[in-house]
């Protein structure tokens, strides 16, 4: 007699297992349009860090977002679907970034020093 609540009990515990807030593309959506709505300028073209070691700042788990944020406006955006985000220093050093989205973690993270 005393199964069928605990059967119950466990059905449930199932069914609900999986529902835990999912982050949706509206959300993501959401998150672009605030970037883009808080953030002047996200590349100037021709723009010129003036020293390279602030490159050391970045960090490759973070977002566009977080790296224009840290870095200033990048120099260049030379993604086509991706965005792929260029910094590039006085001393020809350069540091490219790319992600799928302002908010999103950054796929690639390269530092090339001269």
């Amino acid at each position: 007699m005393c199964r069928y609540p605990l059967m119950v009990v466990t059905l449930m515990a199932i069914a609900s297992a999986g529902c835990a807030p999912v982050t949706t593309a509206a959300s993501d959506i959401d998150c672009e349009r605030n970037k883009l709505a808080n953030m002047r300028e996200l590349v100037v073209e021709g723009r010129v860090v003036e020293d390279s070691a602030m490159f050391e700042r970045a960090r490759d788990d973070m977002s566009l977002s977080t790296l224009v944020a840290t870095l200033g406006p990048a120099s260049r955006d030379i993604g086509s679907g991706l965005h792929i985000f260029v910094w590039e220093a006085r001393d020809g050093s350069t540091l490219r970034a790319s992600a799928g989205g302002l908010c999103d973690r950054v796929l690639k993270f390269e530092r090339i020093r001269r």
